[in-house]
This record gives structure tokens, C-alpha cells and sequence, in this order.
């Protein structure tokens, strides 16, 4: 096997193999050795790596600065240099063979695992929770894995930089933001075609084939059809997508065997309406939801509907493949970047533009059990650590709280007393949804941290600042 080597961007040295199948990427300072037959590898700064005997797969780093940061082909795999993907044109080389695209200089390749390196995969990130998930994730993880499509969250490129030192993403299939030894990978596409692609049940865009997919200690699914209640009541078929993705992920995720836990975002939509109704509602418990029982509620609508079934594979993964995983059930999240489709960022911003009178969807007696989304991302964040059945676990307050109890904060936070009105013309919904909080409290030690005043008056400041800045438009 021959080598050529070239050099990248601030004396780096990238040493391609001749016959184009093998790469090796390595930074500045680096020592490289290798015999024929072996396969890709990407070295980290400063350290030595040296093949075995010819032919050898494995790759381990000598006196490495960080303990066990060695790569071997045997647990993880490299990346097919024919599938590798084009990066800046200065920095590209085919080998002999005329195959393969080299790598950009002294950046690791995704989809390598390396010893003491943690790596977490979450689905629907560009959204509402999803961005808040990666922003905490990136606090204790060196390789974040992001999948969305985009119909309804945010490109990575105008809120990613900001978590990770203003780095600017290069690539686009994936997409690459790194800093120093940290990283995210974003893959761009609808979460049917991304992992139906892998287990052979669904095409998916040519670019997004051939993933090499790393093992991740934590993964989250969030990925579903959003769009607050209007779309729920008024859109439920193309809600009922969500079945499709869930499946499909699963079925994934079995197969692909890429997961050490696994958590599964749910709703409290799938509770039994009936337990919500003006005349009888209760606190909703996490018994009301039990597979193993055979108990099983008619939910709301098909948003419900996907998020019970999507449940019952939770279930059924954990219990078929012995992979810790489990629901969470959020109830009411909000916070001062959410779409101003759902309703706390609506009466919110109208509260900042002083509307009187000052309108909510209903008869605004409807209630609800508002949790803010650091405290969602908290709860979500514990209960991946501590339950691993498949069963199911409220995120909620215990507080039931009524949008019009919620426009009167928001008018008093913004120092006007305007007429609260409500409209029938809108979808309203079940009239009380609260959860019963004994179960988080005990096995996750969970109460939210942030009150209900305090979160509004976020929010409530997050409207007023999009309103004197008209140029950054909404505040979601």
C-alpha cells in the first residue's frame, strides 16, 4: 500500500493511500504508521498511531493525551472512502484508484468511535425541544448526531454556532460543526428516509446513503408532525404521519443495534380523554397508560394516537432487545423560542404589543399544567439515566393552571389591565389536562426549578425585545 502525502491547511499533513480504498487524516504534529490492508482512520492531535502486523485492523494511539483514545476497526468500523464525502477543493486528492474524496485536514471522520468518547443521537433536533436538548447535550457529549428535515424547525446554521464558540459549518451531507475535539453532525432528511434507508424498507436521498452511523450511548426521538392545536384538530391525517415515523425508527434502531439507551418522546395527548372532561377531570397518573395490564386509553385525536402507539414500541424495543428505553410525557412546554403557533408565546406576544382586549383561544377556562422547557430538559435528561423498562413517566408540575389565569400574568408582567376575552372560533382541546407529579418526584428526584411567573415573564421578554428589534422578526 503506498502513500502520498499532501499538505492541508496550517502545515497539516493529510497521508492518502495510493490505491484510493484507505485514508488517514491526520493533524499537525502527527505520526502515522501503517501496513497494507489496513483500514481508515482519523488521528487526533498529538497523538502516534501505529498498525500491527501487516494486515492488522487495528489502530491504537501511543502515549495519547487523553486515556483509552484508541480506535479499533473491530468495534466500530471506518468510513467507506468510495462513499466519503467532497469537502474544500484544496483540500482534495483522488488516490490511484480515482474512488475516493479525501477528508478535510485534521478533522476526525463521523461515524468513528473512539474509547472515552461520548456520542448521543437525537431526532427532530432543529425544533422547539429539540434545540434545547442539543444545547444541554453538548455540556457532557463530544459528538452530537442531529436528524431533521426542517419542516418545521430551524437550520442548525442560525442557532448551533452560538453553542459551539461561533463554529461555522462546513460540508452538506452531512453537515459538520466542530470545535476542537467536540462535534455535531447534522443529516438533513425526513426520518423515514434516513433510517427506512438503512434497514432496506424505504429510499432515501443518495446523499444521506451509506451513513456510518456511530454507537450512541444516549439517543432521543423526537421527531414527529408539529404545529400546536390547530394542526392537531385540523390537519389529524397528516398527524398520522407520526405512526410512520416512529415505526420506522424502531425497526431501525433494532436493527442497526447503534443504541445503548434509548428515550422516546411522548405527549400527555395519549392519555384517555374521557379523565379530562370539565365534569370529571383528574390528575392524570402513568398507571392510566399500561401495556402489560392490557389497559389502554382512547387518546386525543391522532396526534394521541401516534404518541400511544410510539409508546408501545418503546415498550416492545426494550423488552425484544434488552436496550434500556422508555417514555416521557411532557405536559404543557413552553418557552421564549417557541412557535408562536402554540399558545403561551401567542398570548404572550400580544401581551407585548399591549392588545386589549387581550385574546385566548376557548372560553379561557380551559386549563392546563405548564412546565418550562428547562425544566422538560431536565426531566428528559434524568429519566434517560434511570428507567429502562419501556414504561412510561409524566413531566409535569401537578398544577393545573387556566389560559385565562395565564393572560392576567402576562397583562400584570406588562403593566396594563386589559379585558381577557376568549373565542369559540378556535380548537380548545380537552378542558382540564394536568399530570399527577408523585412518580417524577420519586424515581427522578424532579420538580421544576422554574415557576410559572418566572417562565412567563420570559417569555413575555423574549416578545418585547423580537418587537423593539424588528429586523430578528419573531421571537420564536
Amino acid at each position: 500500500m503506498n502513500a502520498e502525502p499532501i499538505v492541508g491547511p496550517a502545515g497539516r499533513d493529510i497521508v492518502r493511500c495510493g490505491d484510493g480504498d484507505d485514508v488517514v487524516n491526520a493533524g499537525a504534529g502527527e505520526e502515522i504508521r501503517w501496513g497494507a490492508g489496513n483500514d481508515t482512520i482519523a488521528a487526533g492531535l498529538g497523538d502516534d498511531f501505529a498498525d500491527g502486523e501487516s494486515g492488522n485492523d487495528t489502530w491504537t494511539a501511543r502515549e495519547a493525551p487523553t486515556p483509552g483514545f484508541g480506535l479499533s476497526a473491530g468495534e466500530h468500523g471506518w468510513v467507506d472512502c468510495s462513499r466519503s464525502r467532497k469537502r474544500d477543493s484544496t483540500d482534495r486528492r483522488d488516490g490511484a484508484g480515482g474512488r475516493a474524496d479525501p477528508l478535510r485536514c485534521g478533522r476526525m471522520v463521523p461515524g468513528i468511535n473512539a474509547a472515552g468518547r461520548r456520542f448521543a443521537l437525537v431526532t427532530g433536533a432543529c425544533g422547539f425541544v429539540g434545540r434545547h436538548l442539543v444545547r444541554d447535550l453538548i455540556a457532557d457529549h463530544d459528538e452530537i448526531w442531529m436528524v431533521d428535515d426542517l419542516s418545521s424547525g430551524r437550520h442548525p446554521d442560525t442557532w448551533l454556532p452560538s453553542l459551539l464558540n461561533q463554529s461555522t459549518g462546513w460540508g452538506d451531507a452531512p453537515r459538520i460543526y466542530d470545535r476542537g475535539r467536540q462535534r455535531v453532525v447534522f443529516v438533513k432528511g425526513n426520518a423515514i428516509e434516513v433510517f427506512g434507508a438503512g434497514i432496506g424498507v424505504l429510499g432515501a436521498p443518495a446523499a444521506n446513503n451509506g451513513l456510518s452511523w456511530p454507537q450512541f450511548d444516549e439517543a432521543y426521538h423526537l421527531a414527529s408532525v408539529v404545529g400546536g392545536r390547530k394542526k392537531i384538530e385540523n390537519e389529524p391525517l397528516e398527524v398520522g404521519i407520526d405512526l410512520a415515523v416512529d415505526s420506522v425508527f424502531f425497526l431501525w434502531a433494532a436493527r442497526a443495534e447503534r443504541l445503548q439507551r434509548l428515550l422516546y418522546a411522548s405527549s400527555s395527548a395519549a392519555y384517555p380523554i374521557e379523565l379530562q372532561a370539565e365534569d370529571g377531570a383528574v390528575p392524570l397518573r402513568e398507571g392510566y397508560i399500561d401495556f402489560a395490564a392490557n389497559r389502554v386509553p382512547m387518546p386525543d385525536m391522532t396526534y394521541g394516537w401516534s404518541k400511544l402507539t410510539g409508546e408501545y414500541l418503546a415498550y416492545v424495543f426494550a423488552r425484544s432487545t434488552g436496550v434500556p428505553a422508555w417514555s416521557v410525557r411532557p405536559f404543557s412546554g413552553y418557552g421564549e423560542d417557541q412557535d408562536p403557533s402554540y399558545p403561551i408565546p401567542a398570548i404572550g406576544g400580544r401581551a407585548a404589543r399591549r392588545e386589549d382586549p387581550l385574546v385566548v383561544w376557548g372560553s379561557s377556562l380551559q386549563g392546563r399544567d405548564f412546565v418550562h422547557i428547562d425544566d422538560c430538559i431536565r426531566a428528559m435528561r434524568s429519566a434517560i439515566r434511570v428507567i429502562e423498562d419501556g414504561s412510561g413517566i409524566n413531566i409535569g408540575s401537578g398544577i393545573l393552571t387556566t389560559f385565562l389565569k395565564v393572560a392576567e400574568i402576562l397583562a400584570a408582567l406588562a403593566d396594563y389591565e386589559p379585558k381577557v376575552r376568549g373565542t369559540q372560533t378556535r380548537p380548545v382541546s380537552v378542558h382540564a389536562r394536568h399530570a399527577d407529579s408523585a412518580v417524577s418526584r420519586k424515581l427522578l428526584s424532579w420538580q421544576p426549578k422554574v415557576s410559572l411567573q418566572e417562565g412567563l415573564r420570559r417569555v413575555l421578554h423574549a416578545q418585547e425585545e423580537a418587537l423593539a428589534t424588528p429586523d430578528r422578526g419573531s421571537a420564536t
